[in-house]
């Protein structure tokens, strides 16, 4: 039986960018070529690119679940930082 994959979702584009960023650097300081979002106004669309690139780069659910709470502490440190 194969296990659902873990997703992440973000509320905001604020915290979506927090997400892509933490991704997208690691990826790309990794040896990735990781794939662009131009608009993060389309939560729907950058969510669905941040969790595309999740499964695709990190297939292991375990993997997945590090690099989220990676994530949301980068978010809620911009949380915590904003005036």
């Amino acid at each position: 039986m194969s296990s659902v994959p873990v997703v992440i979702k973000a509320e905001d584009r604020r915290v979506c960018r927090v997400y892509y960023n933490y991704l997208y650097n690691y990826l790309l300081n990794n040896n990735f070529n990781p794939p662009a979002i131009t608009n993060f106004d389309d939560i729907k669309h950058c969510n669905t690119v941040i969790n595309s690139m999740m499964q695709h780069f990190f297939p292991d659910n375990a993997q997945r679940l590090t690099h989220i709470q990676h994530m949301q502490f980068d978010s809620q440190a911009v949380v915590n930082t904003q005036y």
